[in-house]
């Protein structure tokens, strides 16, 4: 296959070094990002229930955006670099990973609006935002799921993979409805960065596709 019928989403995540750099700067940022709360409100914590990272654009817009920026680079790159080394090449799978950017970057450009909502602009803003955070999450992680699905026809291992994506999927969804806070909100996604990191960068599912890995190395 030639260079050029590789996604862009691919061929733009084939810097190892920087996409792997990116990810721990993210990690470390949105971790860290987690206690920066305004504890002049009774009772905050990062299991307050307004503790949520979008509550904090309005009083850090900067250091939200600068969260924003870092958390969508950072998985819409080593997503691409995901499917780029399995051989994930399919165009839904594309439109899973722009989807994913694109969501976020919309949650930022649309704050959301603290209750209560009273006109109509209160509830655009709320769901807008609220809906582009959710389907950011969905949209990233039905991707690297899609990856799992494409691998495992090839690598039974990939099974495991899948399963206890779709189990993570199934455990975290409720905590979201029934208790949505900064560490509900953050937590899963520090998880999320740890497996792109253990697929990505270290050797563990490595042992059946080093020749696959020489072929994509000579693609991009």
């Amino acid at each position: 296959m030639e260079k050029t019928k590789l996604p862009f989403g691919i061929r733009a995540a084939r810097n190892a070094e920087l996409n792997k750099g990116l990810l721990l700067i993210a990690f470390g940022y949105i971790f860290c990002y987690l206690f920066m709360l305004d504890y002049s409100v009774e009772g905050m914590s990062i299991f307050y229930r307004w503790s949520t990272t979008s509550y904090s654009q309005f009083k850090h817009p900067a250091l939200f955006a600068v969260w924003v920026i870092l958390c969508s680079s950072a998985f819409f790159l080593n997503i691409g670099y995901l499917r780029g080394k399995y051989g994930a090449t399919q165009k839904w799978l594309s439109v899973l990973q722009y989807a994913g950017f694109s969501f976020l970057i919309l949650s930022m450009v649309v704050p959301t609006h603290h209750a209560p909502h009273i006109t109509l602009s209160h509830y655009l803003h709320y769901y807008v935002h609220l809906f582009g955070a959710m389907f950011f999450a969905l949209s990233n992680l039905a991707c690297v799921l899609g990856v799992f699905g494409y691998k495992m026809k090839t690598d039974k291992r990939f099974k495991y993979w899948l399963w206890g994506g779709i189990v993570f999927m199934l455990t975290v969804g409720p905590f979201f409805a029934v208790k949505l806070c900064g560490f509900i909100e953050t937590a899963p996604m520090l998880f999320m960065m740890a497996v792109l990191y253990l697929l990505n960068y270290t050797n563990l599912m490595d042992a059946k596709m080093e020749a696959e890995q020489q072929v994509y190395e000579t693609k991009v």
